[in-house]
């Protein structure tokens, strides 16, 4: 079977927990709000943030009722059956794990290797994701971390840069409120947080560490560090983050221009200059940014991925499952159409399909479960 360390601190766990949710999308979101719901895109953008929190307290109290085991999914083996759950999450992460993909070939193709084949780029990006995670969760979580304060850090120096250039009058929502448009721009936002599903995987490894932690407080009381406190932060500091982004955006260019393109993020580093001559532009910051950013969510599908399958194979089919997740995900990669129209079918494929399977088996998994455990009590 496969090693499975706890030595990664509640610390880690958030900040690997932060960069899994905030990846994917960060880049995009500034668009997707201001197509959805034009100038008052602020409004169904909180709302969005405001749902997501929703789900993450569903997924902690998910994480809470089914305590007592290693991972999640052996409640719901007993429910759906070993085979059906496997299929499912492991077709989904592969299906998440191609546009994630799609993401980074469109990113560095349309910048840094501008002409270059799909083949030529994903390739290497698959090599370095299979490689960290065949090394298991510690390595993925100690370079998740690194990587961490390289996000982050040029982030708010570009940030703190472009906020003399920002017109505050873009901010101010005008026009009609359409309730349609704002629940389906709200429910994008929502969609955009379905990574912190990899809550119900990273859990259970890290419960040990979680009573450890509170074992060493005075009477267990305070709970300074837990994995929902983590989780919240992480949420939190995502969410701060997101909001930031989409308004120093909107702000630099208007909603009219952030509409026109699917990066129009990645303009926002292109007006801020360092004082200095050190860096003239800092757009290759924000593009390193999100390369990590999506190396950290690719890992974690593959991870994630290959945990599912771990009981049906032994340790020395690491590679061969890794071999299959990243044959299958990279296919489809090469398969999909271009970087804006897979964005709406893999929206359409998340809110209709993806994120209500998320929803239902957990639900059920509690339900039924925990009626099955009773039958088995009042039997014995």
């Amino acid at each position: 079977m496969f090693a499975e360390n706890k030595k990664l601190s509640l610390k880690q766990f958030e900040r690997v927990f932060l960069i899994e949710i905030f990846g994917t999308f960060s880049l995009t979101m500034p668009t997707l709000v201001t197509r959805g719901f034009g100038y008052n895109g602020i409004y169904a953008f909180l709302f969005g943030i405001l749902l997501a929190g929703i789900y993450l307290l569903f997924l902690l109290g998910v994480r809470r009722r089914l305590r007592g085991t290693s991972l999640y999914f052996e409640r719901s083996f007993h429910v759906f059956g070993k085979r059906t759950i496997l299929f499912l999450y492991f077709i989904r992460f592969v299906i998440k794990n191609a546009y994630t993909m799609l993401l980074f070939v469109s990113l560095i193709g349309d910048t840094i290797l501008k002409g270059q084949g799909k083949i030529r780029i994903l390739i290497p990006f698959i090599v370095i994701c299979a490689y960290v995670a065949y090394q298991g969760i510690e390595t993925r979580g100690r370079v998740l971390e690194v990587l961490y304060f390289f996000i982050f850090v040029p982030l708010l120096l570009v940030i703190l840069l472009s906020i003399p250039e920002i017109s505050y009058a873009e901010w101010i929502p005008k026009g009609a409120f359409h309730g349609k448009e704002f629940l389906k721009t709200s429910y994008i936002v929502l969609l955009s947080y379905s990574p912190m599903e990899f809550l119900l995987f990273e859990s259970g490894y890290f419960e040990e560490v979680e009573r450890k932690e509170i074992g060493r407080q005075e009477g267990a009381v305070t709970k300074k560090n837990t994995i929902a406190k983590m989780a919240g932060k992480g949420f939190a500091r995502t969410s701060f983050f997101h909001i930031v982004i989409f308004l120093v955006t909107i702000g630099l260019f208007g909603v009219t221009l952030t509409k026109d393109s699917l990066w129009s993020a990645l303009a926002m580093m292109e007006t801020a200059k360092l004082p200095a001559d050190f860096i003239s532009r800092l757009d290759i910051l924000l593009i390193a940014f999100w390369i990590f950013s999506l190396f950290g969510v690719t890992s974690g599908y593959s991870t994630y991925s290959m945990w599912l399958l771990k009981d049906v194979w032994k340790e020395k089919r690491k590679g061969v499952m890794l071999a299959i997740f990243f044959s299958l995900s990279g296919l489809l990669t090469l398969l999909l159409p271009d970087i804006e129209t897979s964005t709406a079918l893999y929206f359409r494929y998340l809110g209709v399909i993806d994120f209500p399977i998320a929803i239902i088996i957990p639900i059920l998994s509690m339900v039924f479960y925990k009626r099955k455990y009773r039958e088995r009590s009042i039997e014995m």
